[in-house]
């Protein structure tokens, strides 16, 4: 793994950074947010994590110190309740919304911004390198138009240790690559070890990795004794078409939006992030379903066989899935793994 090119001495720079942006599929910009402003919405994450018996009880929950042999995985039952309780902070959906951000995306697209509705908190537990997100394109998952990019934000300080995100520069440029059974993002893992073009390496609160929806990009294995909080915001201009399947209730938890709302202070920032994306004037482009149609079968095929690989899938279809059917032929496999 090489170094990241980093593109701070530019972020001023549109043109540059759009040239940037087509060569490499990312750029790094440092100190892009306000340090405090992400370490506080770090502690807010980490009170709710020690709150659910995630983290060691005797030390401060801003050092996220997590407990031998304790975690749970997206998408087990704790990390979805987990996942519901961080979407109830306002914090948590403002970050993406910060002006500085939004700016930086709009001198970049040359166009109005659309932030899509959901932010993903990933929360990476230490010492569980087989969880560790392997290599994935978003695309996949997002659609709409190929032109959304991701803004991964770390929450807290990143050195080698605590690892962080690794990108393959230039692999924006090839399509969407084949895939196999993964236990990371989306259940899956693109088969092209891409070698060579693998770029990372340690980051800060307030850094900023930007990277185009087709980029491949995986995880770096946390080796420390600290769970590791970043957030996923994506971006995208206003004139793309937009997946509608981007703005519905986060993670498939019974809370739609409305029942977040409800739970907010209200003030004139909580009701600006309400449904804000029904104020544009968007064209939409159908859900195509053949990546995921592709993994479930992997899965199901994996399950069949005994493969205890296919858990992942499998535990996908049953939270997620809306077709009853699938959904309980991935239970009853599940049941026999």
């Amino acid at each position: 793994m090489g170094p990241m090119r980093d593109s701070s001495a530019i972020r001023s720079m549109p043109d540059m950074l759009r040239e940037r942006l087509a060569e490499d599929g990312y750029v790094l910009i440092r100190n892009l947010l306000p340090r405090e402003h992400v370490l506080h919405l770090r502690n807010q994450l980490a009170l709710i994590l020690k709150g659910l018996g995630w983290l060691d009880a005797s030390r401060p929950a801003e050092h996220c110190i997590g407990i031998d042999g304790v975690a749970c995985v997206d998408p087990e039952p704790p990390f979805l309740t987990l996942l519901q309780r961080f979407n109830e902070l306002v914090a948590f959906h403002s970050l993406s919304h910060h002006p500085t951000l939004v700016a930086f995306f709009q001198s970049v697209f040359a166009d109005e911004v659309l932030v899509h509705p959901r932010s993903l908190p990933r929360v990476i537990f230490p010492q569980l390198e087989e969880y560790t997100t392997p290599a994935h394109q978003d695309y996949p998952n997002i659609q709409g138009t190929p032109e959304v990019y991701t803004a991964w934000m770390p929450l807290m300080d990143c050195p080698s240790e605590v690892g962080g995100l690794q990108l393959a520069a230039g692999s924006h440029r090839s399509g969407v690559y084949d895939f196999h059974i993964g236990n990371g993002v989306g259940g899956i893992e693109i088969t092209d070890p891409l070698e060579g073009r693998w770029v990372g390496g340690p980051t800060q609160a307030g850094d900023v990795i930007v990277f185009h929806s087709m980029l491949v990009h995986k995880g770096i294995p946390n080796r420390s004794e600290r769970v590791r909080l970043s957030i996923d915001a994506r971006f995208q201009p206003v004139s793309q078409p937009f997946n509608a399947l981007n703005a519905e209730s986060p993670y498939g938890t019974p809370s739609a939006w409305e029942t977040l709302y409800d739970g907010w202070a209200k003030t004139t920032a909580s009701e600006h992030l309400q449904r804000y994306w029904e104020r544009y004037d968007l064209t939409f482009e159908d859900f195509d379903t053949q990546w995921f149609d592709k993994r479930d079968e992997l899965g199901f095929a994996l399950g069949e066989q005994g493969d205890a690989r296919a858990r992942s899938v499998l535990l996908r279809v049953v939270a997620r899935d809306k077709d009853p059917a699938k959904r309980e032929r991935a239970q009853k496999l599940l049941a026999t793994l």
